[in-house]
């Protein structure tokens, strides 16, 4: 009897023993199906990421783009010829940027940024934005998202009695092709009353210099300053300043300039004698194609209704928004 009973002790024991090893078997089979869905997602996951990273680096063939021509010919053209031909060059998307937001509101007071590995603002990143008439969205998103360095200038209101916010470094200082002293004040285009009496401005290589940034990386240069861009660029060109640069985003005024006049309640705007920063349309032009020379690409262009003229019945928008991105940092 007792033999009968010590006989079913070794079946038992077996048949724990196949059960444990089927578990076994079962727990590795599962496993291995997870770690091949892992390595599956994964593979998938990267030629995905490749595949981005391969058409945010393509740059697109530019042999085959629409450039402004020669000196020579610009300097023939009449002024239907430039606007159009500006209309024109404005439009074209010459590299690709798979990563643009917006920073700041969708009107003027924002801008688009390519956010792209190689043009997207680093861990020690700086920001400078000339012009905001105290309007500061386009510094706190850039504040948020990125936490850089901000220097804003604009010397053209007072600061007395003004909460500037505390993520910026704000500056009295208009920017321009030479350091002077604004003495004659100007009309505000959207009245009759005189601006600020005395203007600091100074050249992007002295603002630079007196801030420590003789050789720093600027991430983010943003200009805003009513038609004087055309008045600052060659400067910033021929200084080598713009070498820093690694996204340049800036309205571009063209043609000559207006202001704006209110009758009846309505305001609407009004071309003067004047061209914008007091530069004519053929050197505008000439400055655009300076800024393809030195390695400049527009990646995204965004048009207003201000300032927008019928020439051949085509609709001319004069005033544009364009971030470009220097092709230097591609490396």
């Amino acid at each position: 009897m007792s033999h009968d009973n010590n006989s079913g002790v070794p079946s038992r024991t077996k048949n724990r023993i196949k059960a444990n090893w089927l578990l076994f078997v079962i727990g590795l089979l599962t496993l291995i199906c997870i770690f091949d869905v892992v390595v599956h997602q994964r593979k998938m996951s990267v030629m995905q990421m490749q595949s981005n990273k391969s058409r945010c680096k393509k740059v697109i063939d530019e042999h085959n783009l629409f450039q402004i021509p020669d000196d020579d010919i610009i300097d023939k053209m009449d002024n239907n010829s430039l606007y159009l031909l500006f209309n024109k060059y404005v439009n074209l998307q010459q590299y690709y940027c798979c990563n643009i937001t917006r920073q700041g509101q969708k009107l003027s007071t924002g801008k688009n940024v390519c956010e792209d590995d190689f043009f997207k603002p680093g861990s020690k990143c700086n920001v400078y934005s000339f012009g905001s008439k105290f309007n500061f969205d386009f510094e706190e998103s850039i504040w948020k998202n990125f936490n850089c360095e901000i220097h804003t200038f604009d010397p053209s209101m007072p600061v007395e009695q003004k909460t500037l916010p505390f993520f910026i470094g704000y500056h009295l200082i208009g920017l321009s092709g030479k350091n002077f002293i604004q003495t004659e004040p100007e009309i505000w285009r959207h009245h009759n009353k005189p601006l600020w009496k005395t203007w600091q401005m100074q050249t992007l290589s002295s603002i630079m210099d007196s801030l420590n940034h003789s050789d720093a990386t600027i991430d983010i240069l943003k200009i805003d300053i009513e038609g004087w861009e055309w008045d600052a660029l060659p400067e910033m060109i021929q200084g080598g300043k713009l070498r820093n640069v690694k996204q340049l985003c800036i309205e571009i005024h063209f043609g000559f300039s207006f202001k704006h006049q209110t009758t009846n309640g309505h305001i609407k705007h009004v071309f003067t004698n004047n061209t914008w920063g007091n530069v004519p349309l053929k050197g505008q032009l000439k400055i655009l194609k300076q800024l393809y020379n030195y390695m400049f690409r527009i990646v995204r262009n965004q048009s207003f209704n201000w300032g927008r003229i019928k020439i051949e019945n085509k609709i001319i928008r004069t005033l544009n928004e364009l971030t470009l991105i220097n092709l230097r940092f591609l490396t």
